[in-house]
């Protein structure tokens, strides 16, 4: 899945204040007060990281990993669920796949995405499926 303008959706907890955008100039005394985070504001990653992150403990009842905060897991009766977060990619693996229709719906809800369907490559990661098995390559990295 591909979060649409992922920043956008961090909500600003402070005062910020920004100059107004060339063209758009009414008065130059006067600066923008943003209420939502926007690309280029230092704090943006870390306020979409929050926002993601909040949808998936508290909304979606995922458990955010202690050993690598990008990945989220839930575990009911034999249904396991995973989710890892790069910036604005999700990859969702359950061993059910109406559970992850269900998941990507309700994230539909929630935020503007795409969803790019069964994933080919993650961060750099070829995968290949081949007879219900997945395999993983990094050759064009390593060749690279």
């Amino acid at each position: 899945m591909d979060v649409k303008n992922a920043f956008l959706h961090g909500d600003i907890n402070s005062d910020v204040y920004i100059e107004q955008p060339p063209g758009f100039v009414k008065d130059p005394n006067l600066v923008c007060k943003l209420n939502k985070a926007i690309y280029g504001l230092k704090r943006s990653p870390l306020l979409w990281n929050k926002c993601i992150n909040d949808f998936l403990v508290d909304d979606l009842s995922f458990k955010r990993s202690d050993v690598d905060i990008c990945m989220y897991s839930k575990f009911e009766d034999d249904n396991v669920t995973v989710i890892l977060v790069y910036v604005d990619d999700i990859l969702i693996a359950s061993n059910k796949i109406e559970i992850l229709e269900v998941i990507k719906m309700r994230l539909k809800s929630r935020f503007e995405m795409t969803d790019l369907g069964k994933v080919k490559t993650f961060l750099g990661i070829e995968i290949n499926y081949e007879n219900n098995v997945m395999t993983l390559c990094q050759e064009k990295f390593v060749k690279k």
